[in-house]
């Protein structure tokens, strides 16, 4: 299943939703200005060569990181501002 994005945000959110519907990220990418994400079942996925499945879960944790790296800066960037309001 491929699914377009237009924003990092959109981004993770498809991330999120898929993977709660039991869906796997197997590929991202880009073509003609047009980010995309694939999908796959756990079912497909078990019908993939041992190195293939290695590559799709390299590619999932890149994006599981990406996720959580995002969300880290923003927790950052929210602690500063909170800091600066406290200690102007």
């Amino acid at each position: 299943m491929k699914i377009t994005y237009d924003s990092l945000s959109e981004r993770n959110s498809i991330i999120v939703a898929q993977t709660e519907l039991g869906f796997i990220l197997v590929e991202e990418g880009n073509i003609e200005n047009s980010n995309y994400l694939v999908f796959t079942s756990p079912e497909e996925l078990n019908k993939l060569s041992d190195i293939e499945k290695l590559q799709q879960e390299n590619i999932l944790l890149k994006a599981q990181n990406k996720v959580l790296t995002d969300r880290t800066d923003f927790h950052e960037e929210l602690i500063a501002e909170l800091a600066m309001l406290v200690y102007p």
